[in-house]
């Protein structure tokens, strides 16, 4: 067996002459002063921005931000014949489905060809 392997890193270390940074290894079995441990692992949330605004809202002003002021203003009539649209999609009877669904499709076409 190499000597390497059989040796700890605080003794190559030593060995390699850096026996101050084999000194501040904490040894085996005990644990590193409160200050260097690591905080508890946190789930993958971020913190909320300071806008009230979720992440979709920003993303789709970030993505808007980038149209002409005239596209912007057709984005927000968009949204709101959307809306208006969904309603009346999912308040139509039988026989008005599929035009509902139909202008539907028109209005989300056209919203995604602006870019909105």
């Amino acid at each position: 067996m190499r000597l390497a392997a059989r040796l700890s890193l605080s003794a190559l270390l030593v060995l390699f002459g850096h026996a101050a940074l084999a000194q501040a290894l904490p040894r085996s079995g005990e644990m590193p002063p409160d200050s260097a441990r690591s905080s508890p692992a946190q789930p993958d949330k971020a913190r909320p921005p300071a806008t009230g605004s979720t992440p979709e809202q920003l993303a789709m002003a970030n993505r808007r931000a980038r149209l002409s002021s005239p596209a912007q203003a057709q984005c927000r009539q968009l949204d709101k014949a959307l809306a208006l649209a969904l309603a009346r999609e999912r308040d139509a009877s039988r026989e008005q489905l599929k035009q509902a669904q139909a202008s539907l499709f028109e209005l989300r076409k056209q919203f995604s060809l602006i870019g909105c």
